[in-house]
């Protein structure tokens, strides 16, 4: 017979401070991060969060419906260092962090943030390493609804410029633009 009990929730290995004093549950991991990092934007929806009671959970607790990978990536924009901003506006920057800092901003107010986000991969879609003109299909349609979600124009038309550039080129089929279209 199987077991109800569902399994203890695992600390995740970097975001889970010993000082920390507030705890997300996401999916089975806990993050025991710091109130004032999720709260610093005066439109942070965590203000609120914070002051609700979470049913059942122990005090300070809050579970999340987000994926891992996107919790991951706001914890890392809420704590990330110097170097690793900088990183973004470079060739090197990490693009499917920033497109997942951006809906993590979007849903959870977090608007400083979602703007500098949606500036660094409105950066990375220009010059002559732009992003926009190699990365797989998918990813060029997580940057156009990201851009049309945020209202962010000049990344939405930088985005759609190269998807027409790549179904012209035939990189692309037009099904997927279309049915993205409508």
């Amino acid at each position: 017979m199987a077991s109800s009990l569902t399994p203890a929730p695992i600390p995740d290995d970097k975001y889970h401070f010993e000082d920390g004093d507030c705890m997300f549950l996401v999916e089975n991991m806990e993050f025991k991060v710091h109130k004032v990092m999720f709260s610093r934007d005066p439109d942070s929806m965590f203000r609120t969060m914070f002051s609700l009671p979470q049913n059942s959970l122990p005090p300070d607790t809050i579970r999340v419906s987000d994926s891992l990978d996107d919790f991951r990536g706001l914890c890392w924009i809420l704590y990330a260092m110097p170097a690793d901003i900088s990183q973004q506006s470079t060739p090197e920057a990490d693009v499917p962090k920033l497109l997942r800092v951006v809906h993590m901003a979007h849903k959870y107010g977090l608007g400083q943030y979602e703007k500098w986000a949606l500036h660094m991969l409105a950066l990375q879609c220009k010059g002559s390493t732009n992003f926009a003109t190699t990365c797989a299909e998918p990813l060029l349609e997580n940057l156009l609804e990201q851009a049309e979600i945020c209202g962010a124009k000049e990344l939405h038309k930088l985005v759609i410029n190269q998807w027409i550039t790549r179904l012209s080129q035939k990189e692309f089929p037009a099904a997927r633009a279309l049915a993205l279209g409508e």
